[in-house]
């Protein structure tokens, strides 16, 4: 048994249960990619447009690759988080954060103006525009009665 007392007593038992989740390890999800985290996406379908909100917080925007190819947007990226002090390592009490590398791919419905996609983060909220070719936009057709 650990000899570590006070508010912080719980920390070796959390160890030996994570060590005891092993077992879900890759052979017990031998499909299991390298990717360790999916961030939460929306996707909006807009008269003019199609936006793609992506969560992606903690991730600095020179760390995420956008890719958009035969009606398909892909968003690849890594998040850093770094538990540690300036001059120490390894401090961390506990540590939730997901870090490491994501992948979305999303499949989208008609023909987009490749030349004018945008993308901006804000506040850990990437936003990426996908303007309409006016062909795919939907027109509405007046019926006159006779």
């Amino acid at each position: 048994m650990s000899n570590v007392t006070g508010p912080f007593s719980f920390l070796p038992i959390l160890g030996d249960f994570n060590r005891r989740l092993k077992i879900f390890d890759d052979d017990f999800y031998p499909h299991k990619n390298d990717f360790s985290w999916q961030p939460k996406i929306d996707v909006i379908d807009e008269e003019k447009q199609i936006v793609v909100k992506v969560d992606i917080p903690g991730v600095e925007p020179n760390n995420v690759d956008i890719q958009f190819d035969n009606h398909t947007l892909t968003i690849r990226g890594e998040r850093d988080t770094k538990c540690q002090k300036e001059d120490k390592k390894d401090n961390c009490i506990y540590y939730e954060r997901i870090k490491g590398s994501f992948y979305r791919s999303i499949a989208l419905p008609g023909a987009i103006d490749e030349e004018k996609i945008s993308a901006k983060s804000n506040h850990g909220v990437l936003t990426i525009i996908l303007p309409k070719l006016k062909q795919s936009m939907a027109k509405k057709i007046e019926i006159k009665a006779e």
